[in-house]
């Protein structure tokens, strides 16, 4: 996100931390006054942290982004695996992805 981040006139830009939960952490201490998530994550931490707010831009008034969607990692030598990946995300319609993500969003916190 450090190209988000970068868009912010006058942010003071901090070392990053190695997750989101402890964005949130920094963010609940108030050692920084907000972080830069994608709004699919943003909408499963809301329904843990209910108290912080979203700011959602209207299109052609938010961020440039240099991607999108959700990330996963593997690692660099799995070219094999991520080839596969890739190959089963190019089937998923982009509003089949969105109704998943919405149905995964929606579990957060449910005990199973």
């Amino acid at each position: 996100m450090n190209v988000q981040i970068n868009q912010i006139q006058g942010a003071n830009h901090l070392t990053p931390v190695d997750s989101i939960p402890n964005m949130l952490d920094r963010l609940n201490r108030r050692t920084v006054d907000g972080i830069v998530i994608n709004l699919d994550s943003a909408a499963a931490y809301m329904k843990t942290y209910p108290a912080l707010s979203v700011i959602d831009f209207p299109d052609g008034e938010g961020f440039t982004l240099d991607f999108s969607g959700i990330c996963i990692a593997l690692r660099k030598t799995d070219t094999a695996l991520l080839e596969q990946v890739n190959a089963a995300l190019a089937e998923i319609p982009h509003e089949n992805r969105a109704a998943l993500m919405a149905e995964v969003t929606a579990m957060v916190g449910e005990k199973k």
